[in-house]
């Protein structure tokens, strides 16, 4: 039995997951900006601001530990972006995975190699 149904259920997309997809680690190898990309992302986003019409408000973002899980589902929500995690199906049962009160979602980002793994309990 699922305990908690809602987190595979959306209004906008089909999700096909299961619960028995989401429990466990799933690892994103190669995914995250490391100290030899950082410049080349720094750079890029400051091309893309200055191209904006829209003027962006950098927001502090308050860490609990680099490497543990984030204070927030806020904070955390970063992680769970179509482009790191290859789908919006899985964008959106991450983000719901971390609302519901029936599982634990904790987000591992090694900077050095990458990777990041993210753990569901």
């Amino acid at each position: 039995m699922v305990r908690d149904s809602t987190v595979f259920t959306d209004s906008k997309i089909n999700i096909q997951l299961t619960e028995e997809n989401l429990i466990g680690t799933h690892r994103y190898e190669n995914i995250l900006y490391t100290g030899k990309y950082l410049n080349e992302a720094k750079q890029d986003a400051q091309k893309h601001t200055q191209n904006s019409l829209i003027k962006h408000q950098h927001v502090p973002v308050k860490i609990t530990a680099l490497g543990g899980p984030f204070s927030t589902e806020y904070e955390s929500v970063v992680f769970y972006h179509k482009k790191i995690t290859g789908s919006m199906e899985w964008h959106t049962v991450f983000n719901s995975a971390v609302k519901s009160d029936s599982y634990t979602v904790e987000h591992y980002p090694n900077y050095e190699t990458g990777e990041l793994v993210i753990e569901v309990k």
